[in-house]
């Protein structure tokens, strides 16, 4: 017997198009192994609007609505919930609704509908935005927004599901609160799959999209280059471009030796599969990033991935990350300062680990969620 219909809302690029969906998409199984009937309210920008739409993913259901994307439509999203009130009339049972990373104006009006026709409204915040090197105009918009939501709205959720213990911690009074970092399902056939790795050359893999605000790239380059006097290396950088990485990085490629075009390779954004399949081939993945709010608020999918994937992770102390590398047993924690001797130091080393991979299996986290949700229903 069902225990309700509880509706995720947000921007998801179902199944596996970003962070967002590999987010959701695992917190729903939870979910529904704990009895609920999870339902996806998916908003996607569009190049034209087209209508509402059914579609199944993983097994359940998702309304998708299309938008075109322009001005007008940005600043609707900033406030408008009657997408989200229209769907809430295909179902009778609906006890909770869960915001990806809503909008302030427009998550403060969905908690006011909830709290009138008696539905739980929670926030699953994994993000809190900057907007350092952003445009005025996205300053203004974007930084109220965020302020808005991740200072006040949010403190006044039913619940959140937060992605790090820095944001628990600042919430901790304020509301119930359970973190969940970036999760899993190890019995995916993705994660199943077996790839051998290269001999004769250690390879690195980066796989993101960076920005100014938190991934250090251009360190991680550097630091490879700087190896390959003394070791066959090799680094594949996925989800950006050769000229992305000049532009963010504010770099000339006439400054780069030939060395720098025989050992960095930029694949560019691929398939989520074909990612998975090069971070298991490798020998290493690279998670180094700046240590600020940005960076401590979140907590990066692709380190998840890749300890799933059973290949170490190299990666400076930000986030959680503390909590889940043990050096020499699943990757190795090093300093921005020092990064070429530490990584010489692990070249050296030549250290085979056996990573343990299910760590973040969704179902690690039943129990926790059950606790949650319970919580917030008895309260009902």
């Amino acid at each position: 017997m069902s225990k309700g219909t509880i509706l995720y809302v947000g921007g998801f690029r179902l199944p596996d198009g970003n962070a967002a969906a590999h987010r959701v998409i695992n917190n729903a199984k939870i979910m529904r192994d704990l009895g609920y009937n999870v339902v996806f309210i998916n908003k996607l920008p569009s190049d034209q609007n087209k209508e509402k739409c059914f579609k199944n993913y993983f097994g359940f259901e998702c309304i998708e609505l299309h938008n075109i994307q322009n001005k007008k439509t940005l600043l609707k999203g900033l406030y408008d919930i009657s997408d989200v009130i229209s769907s809430l009339n295909h179902f009778d049972d609906v006890n909770m609704i869960i915001a990806y990373n809503y909008p302030a104006i427009a998550l403060y009006r969905i908690k006011d509908y909830c709290k009138k026709n008696g539905i739980k409204c929670i926030a699953d915040v994994s993000e809190w935005y900057g907007t350092k090197k952003r445009s005025i105009l996205y300053k203004v918009i974007k930084g109220t927004d965020s302020t808005l939501r991740m200072r006040f709205v949010h403190k006044k959720m039913d619940g959140l599901i937060v992605i790090s213990s820095f944001l628990e911690n600042y919430y901790k009074g304020f509301t119930n609160t359970v973190c969940i970092p970036p999760l899993t399902d190890v019995l995916d056939i993705k994660w199943k799959i077996k790839y051998n790795k290269k001999e004769g050359v250690t390879t690195f893999i980066y796989a993101g999209t960076p920005s100014g605000e938190k991934e250090r790239l251009d360190i991680i380059v550097k630091s490879v280059l700087s190896m390959k006097k003394n070791y066959p290396v090799k680094l594949n950088v996925f989800g950006i471009t050769l000229e992305q990485f000049l532009s963010i990085y504010k770099l000339d490629i006439k400054n780069f030796e030939k060395e720098f075009f025989d050992t960095v390779n930029f694949l560019g954004r691929v398939d989520h599969n074909l990612v998975i399949k090069y971070v298991k081939e490798a020998d290493y993945s690279f998670l180094i990033r700046d240590n600020n709010r940005v960076t401590k608020a979140g907590f990066p999918t692709k380190f998840v991935e890749s300890i799933t994937c059973g290949t170490p992770v190299i990666a400076n102390s930000n986030s959680d990350i503390e909590k889940y590398i043990s050096n020499d047993i699943n990757g190795y924690l090093v300093t921005l300062n020092d990064l070429n001797s530490e990584l010489q130091n692990i070249l050296n080393s030549n250290n085979q680990m056996k990573v343990e991979t299910n760590r973040f299996d969704y179902r690690n986290y039943i129990t926790e969620a059950n606790s949650f949700l319970d919580k917030l229903l008895i309260n009902k």
